[in-house]
């Protein structure tokens, strides 16, 4: 796990070159390196995971061809790859060896067996030409710019910033996020000009000619429309099979590996995969509150846990939020999930201090299996349009489980099932739109363009496929998992520590994929399939059907103790200066809020505290100034 780096095209000083270094030296503390070779550059920072000796210096370069690498991740399979091309010769016990070997022995195609996440920059001096290459799920950062000198890129913004790019703020981003909710739902940054290269792909360069991207692997090719038929036990055995085979490739590693826990199903569930594995202890991180009602600490029972745990913990206070926020946006380079992220993003920094390199996470699991409430929309939505007799029965049995009344002929059934692909949803079911209090700076960003516009990044859905496969697929390529993925990389390498997902390992998503919709939502429960593996292969009964949320007090924060202080940075702050916001009317928004007897939904402000912070921290008040006439120019 590294941060990656360069250019292609006009060269940058060597104090440039120095500068992007240092902007994500904190992602990998334990070395750096530099390749130029004429028009060229390749920066890297080293965190040490796989051969920590100096033989896995990068950037590396084959002595035979001169084609160089740089890379960012893991490679779980790279000894079974050594193995399948014949391991003589090697000179490093480093999996990007081994990428680099394949590409000079296949070409591109190398990366269709790679099975891990990645990003990798490889430069060519045979044909002159530099490919980025991003993993399945975007699990790894490559962002990049293409100017008229040519192209820089790099795993944050930071870098390209260092280069020479000039920070611009994208207004269409903007005013997706904060009318819609929108994150990362695009390539577009909130850096104009600066794209996420989307996964699955690779961006070909050359001087002189436009780059060319392809891609290589999409989750839409592997949901079928006629699943398999056959979902019994022997489904299940396969797929615990499958975890298990997951779970010992994600632990592959010369340094100690740990765990982010919580008291919900899914870290839980990888503890008992890897005790099946033969695993003794571990590592395990939490973040809590001083408030009972949210703190997942008090909820963690470690005597019932089936490894012995070395649980390491940080209690938030709402003091400490704002501070904590300004240093995490100038890391993160976007706006944050919530207090959550923020939590998890300050509770990292113990794995270092306690010896850990790596932990693993337990994203992706909800998009993969169907965790979120409003997966359950679209399932009986599916039944719905079908005509299945099962609707009424499921319709009971989901508004029994999940507490919220969902009968066909209702005005709530119309709402939430017949529209449930009208707008961005919360994971509990809440909506994250809302845009009374938009400045006339936004006035050009019409509503419709922009929900086009988030549409227009909707992956192609395969005919036949169910609606509720379709909600899985948007949150996996456009909704959720995009942001997500952004989240767990930079609360982790804020620290020098790797993050590893082993439930968006792409075969398990594939054999997850040709299972038909009721093996993962059926009586109304989420996640079922996961939950009979639980109960059969962990021994325990999970009773408990109904989706537990790891909840904040956020809300309770923002209405009380970080209220002024919240106000006082609006009001002289950056969004007001640039016309991005309507100060009153945002004010007058807040004050209901908090005088309302419900705690309802704080999204909207936390929206404007984030992107306040992050205009005050990337783009200076003497451009911010500028930019309301700049954008209506």
């Amino acid at each position: 796990m590294c941060g990656i780096a360069g250019f292609l095209g006009a060269r940058a000083s060597e104090a440039a070159k120095a500068a992007a270094l240092a902007s994500i030296a904190h992602r990998g503390p334990d070395d750096e390196g530099v390749y130029q070779d004429g028009s060229v550059c390749l920066l890297h920072r080293r965190l040490s995971i796989l051969d920590v000796t100096d033989r896995g210096h990068q950037p590396m370069v084959d002595p035979d061809t001169g084609v160089a690498i740089v890379f960012n991740g893991e490679i779980y399979n790279f000894r079974e790859l050594k193995a399948k091309h014949g391991d003589a010769g090697y000179r490093t016990g480093s999996d990007t060896e081994v990428v680099l070997r394949l590409y000079i022995e296949r070409g591109l195609d190398c990366v269709e067996e790679l099975r891990g996440m990645f990003a990798i920059a490889i430069w060519d001096p045979r044909n002159q030409k530099l490919h980025l290459i991003r993993d399945r799920f975007g699990i790894k950062p490559v962002y990049w710019h293409m100017g008229s000198n040519g192209i820089a890129f790099g795993s944050e913004i930071k870098a390209l910033l260092a280069l020479g790019v000039k920070a611009r703020l994208d207004y269409e981003t903007v005013y997706d996020y904060l009318a819609h909710g929108l994150l990362a739902h695009s390539p577009r940054t909130f850096f104009q000009g600066v794209e996420a290269l989307p996964p699955g792909s690779i961006l070909t360069c050359s001087i002189g000619s436009a780059p060319t991207r392809r891609i290589y692997w999409s989750p839409t090719d592997h949901v079928a429309s006629s699943p398999q038929t056959n979902q019994g036990q022997d489904s299940e055995a396969a797929l615990w099979g499958m975890f298990r085979e997951v779970l010992d490739m994600h632990m592959v590693s010369d340094v100690p590996v740990g765990l982010t826990l919580s008291s919900g199903l899914d870290s839980t569930f990888l503890l008992h995969v890897l005790a099946a594995n033969g695993q003794k202890e571990m590592d395990a991180f939490t973040y809590g509150f001083a408030d009972a009602a949210y703190d997942e600490i008090r909820r963690i029972d470690l005597q019932s846990l089936p490894l012995s745990i070395r649980h390491h913990t940080l209690t938030l206070q709402p003091e400490d939020t704002i501070g904590a926020l300004e240093r995490a946006v100038s890391i993160f380079e976007t706006p944050i999930g919530g207090v959550g992220t923020l939590g998890l993003y300050r509770v990292l920094e113990l794995a270092p201090q306690r010896g850990i390199k790596v932990v693993l996470a337990g994203e992706g699991s909800d998009e993969a299996f169907g965790g979120y409430r409003y997966y359950g929309f679209s399932r009986l939505r599916d039944l719905y349009e079908r005509g299945d007799p099962r609707l009424s029965a499921e319709s009971a049995a989901f508004s029994k489980v999940q507490g919220q009344s969902i009968i066909p002929g209702t005005a709530e059934f119309e709402k939430h099932v017949l529209q449930s692909d009208a707008a961005v949803w919360a994971p509990d079911g809440t909506l994250l739109a809302g845009e009374a209090f938009l400045g006339p700076a936004l006035a050009n960003c019409r509503p419709e363009d922009s929900w086009q516009r988030a549409q227009d990044w909707f992956p192609p859905i395969p005919a036949g496929v169910s609606h509720f496969r379709s909600a899985l697929l948007r949150d996996l390529y456009v909704q959720k998992i995009p942001k997500l993925l952004w989240f767990q990389d930079r609360v982790s390498m804020a620290w020098g520590v790797e993050s590893r997902v082993p439930f968006l390992d792409h075969k398990l998503f594939e054999f997850i994929g040709s299972l038909d919709d009721d093996w993962l939502i059926r009586d109304g429960v989420s996640k079922f399939a996961l939950k009979r593996l639980y109960e059969r292969y962990c021994h325990l009964d999970h009773s408990e059907t109904r989706k537990h949320f790891v909840s904040t007090p956020q809300r309770e924060w923002i209405r009380g103790p970080l209220a002024e202080q919240i106000k006082a940075l609006v009001r002289d702050g950056e969004l007001v200066r640039a016309g991005l916001i309507d100060l009153r009317r945002f004010e007058r928004q807040y004050d209901e809020y908090c005088a309302s007897t419900d705690l309802g939904n704080s999204f909207f402000i936390w929206k404007v505290l984030n992107l306040e912070l992050l205009l005050r921290t990337f783009f200076a008040t003497a451009d911010t100034a500028k930019l309301h006439v700049e954008h209506l120019n």
